[in-house]
């Protein structure tokens, strides 16, 4: 526990410098002339990824390599006086044990990155021998992290200031320089180790980078700038407290499809109220599921609190199925979030998880208990939250409105001609429909992709996802409502202008024999992908992600 916590306030960051990963006439050539997305001036460098920790919550996956003496773990997020921070320590029982472990942050998109730098700030404290501090709690990179730590490559990054070693005040860690990395995916480890005579406590917080390449989403923040604003309203589900039981079961928690297949038991350990249910885990996959809800097309907000049921901890994913005719719709199409938070027994963690809905969709919405560890746990306060959407049906006594934007029937196809199109990915978590820029932006990744349903080479979307294809000497050119999509640049992003631009617009566009499409751009020789990690679409040199299909109106 701390004893004394930011004893000064931390200074802002108010010195940025960069070693360009090449020779750069201008200070920052961001595509459409400026940081903010839709031109402009360029005072300030944009934050591509950061967190604070607060709300107890992290995208960062804590990974133990070695435990000794009873350890469970070494990371955790921890706070105090409503400061969230990464924390590390072997310190149990009253004694030091041998360890090693890392917390990984999740990938950080440099693709179109020419400079960036890392900070953070970070406390040491409890060290029996103080000049070992700079050997055992360290920062690394890798670019081919896929989970285990010890199979990745890593190399170790300079930390320009540590603290005393003696204290929980935190300081400043300095830029570090990330230029290395630009043009890859890259992860950032914080390894921390001990021996069975000296472990000291590490903690972490304010983790940030920035750079001239696009910004990601930030855990517990609306991505930037092309995510709509959390969607706010009443809570669509009843009985989300489980304050309500009925035969030892809690009211409305039971899908009549095969998404419900958990134990479920009454607990008394509650985020508030009385009751929490609790969700038996087992060696397969556990799932509480709500009620089916048929809801509008729209943005919908899940929100609940969970923690471990025991010391063994617990691994939780959620998110939705179609459910068709009383029956998962494909048999297993669950659309998780994937994120797998791991739990521990000593506090409550917010989730929070947004999905999009193209049409009006028959859904169960579920919390599934990850078959490893497979340990039971917690859940309260369970809400579903929509700006745009609503219940068609299944409780609720809004009369079904008009829906704000057509939907049209886009069909597949195998020769392109011109019209009007979308562009859709099939991945593992179903068919997404890629959406266009926002209105307001003229450059960027095309994020925000909505869930369709594929039947015999059709599917249901809203116009508002629709692309202009026209043929012209050369190739074609792709254009939504607000103006053409071109290239230039190293960018792997798009840029987008109301007038018909001098270069870059031209795309070669080829059907594959599996009914795919390559649309290659041809100045910069790059093809349209999506990207299942960063979940949007782009266009890159290799053929590295997924190749859509062309659906035509």
């Amino acid at each position: 526990m701390k004893k004394i916590f930011f004893s000064m306030l931390v200074a802002t960051m108010t010195a940025f410098s960069f070693t360009s990963c090449e020779d750069v006439p201008a200070a920052y050539e961001i595509p459409g002339g400026g940081n903010g997305g839709n031109g402009g001036s360029t005072t300030e460098v944009p934050t591509l990824y950061s967190e604070t920790f607060d709300n107890n919550t992290t995208a960062f996956e804590f990974k133990d390599v070695n435990l000794t003496g009873g350890l469970t773990r070494v990371w955790k997020v921890a706070s105090y006086n409503n400061n969230g921070y990464l924390n590390a320590s072997a310190f149990l029982n009253n004694a030091s044990h041998a360890s090693e472990s890392w917390a990984v942050s999740p990938a950080i998109n440099l693709s179109d990155s020419k400079k960036a730098v890392l900070a953070f700030s970070h406390a040491i404290n409890k060290l029996s021998d103080v000049s070992t501090m700079k050997d055992m709690m360290t920062v690394w990179a890798s670019t081919d992290y896929t989970g285990d730590v010890s199979a990745a490559t890593w190399k170790q990054l300079v930390v320009p200031n540590y603290p005393a070693g003696t204290s929980w005040t935190f300081v400043e860690s300095g830029d570090i320089d990330l230029t290395e990395y630009c043009g890859n995916k890259v992860y950032i480890g914080f390894k921390y180790t001990s021996t069975d005579e000296n472990s000291g406590g590490w903690e972490v917080d304010n983790f940030t980078i920035k750079g001239d390449g696009t910004p990601m989403v930030t855990p517990g923040k609306p991505d930037t700038p092309d995510t709509p604003d959390t969607p706010a309203g009443s809570n669509l589900v009843s009985n989300g407290d489980f304050e309500a039981w009925t035969n030892s079961l809690p009211n409305n928690w039971k899908s009549a499809s095969s998404a419900s297949n958990a134990k479920l038991s009454q607990s008394t350990d509650a985020h508030s109220g009385k009751y929490s249910v609790c969700v038996a885990g087992s060696a397969k996959n556990q799932r509480l599921a709500y009620k089916e809800l048929t809801l509008k097309p729209g943005t919908y907000k899940m929100s609940f609190y969970t923690k471990a049921a025991t010391a063994d901890g617990a691994v939780v994913d959620y998110g939705y199925v179609k459910v068709v005719d009383g029956k998962i719709s494909g048999g297993n199409d669950y659309i998780y979030a994937k994120k797998y938070d791991k739990l521990t027994n000593t506090e409550w963690t917010a989730i929070s998880h947004e999905f999009t809905l193209a049409e009006k969709t028959t859904v169960a919405l579920v919390i599934a208990v990850i078959k490893n560890p497979g340990k039971d746990l917690l859940v309260d306060d369970f809400s579903l939250t929509t700006a745009d959407g609503g219940v068609v049906d299944g409780g609720s006594t809004e009369p079904d409105q008009p829906e704000t934007s057509t939907t049209s029937t886009y069909t597949l196809v195998n020769q392109i001609t011109d019209g009007t199109y979308v562009l859709v990915a099939k991945t593992d978590a179903g068919y997404l429909a890629a959406s266009p820029l926002a209105a307001t932006y003229n450059y960027g990744y095309l994020k925000n992709p909505v869930s369709v349903t594929e039947s015999n080479g059709t599917v249901k979307v809203s116009d508002a996802n629709a692309f202009t294809i026209k043929k012209v000497d050369g190739g074609y050119t792709i254009q939504d409502a607000t103006g053409y999509y071109f290239m230039n640049g190293a960018y792997n992003s798009f840029s987008r202008s109301a007038e018909l631009p001098a270069s870059g617009h031209i795309w070669t566009i080829t059907v594959n024999s599996d009914k795919t499409v390559s649309i290659k751009n041809n100045e910069m020789g790059k093809t349209i992908q999506y990207d299942t990690e960063f979940t949007s679409f782009g266009a890159y040199e290799e053929i590295k992600a997924i190749l859509p299909f062309l659906y035509k109106k």
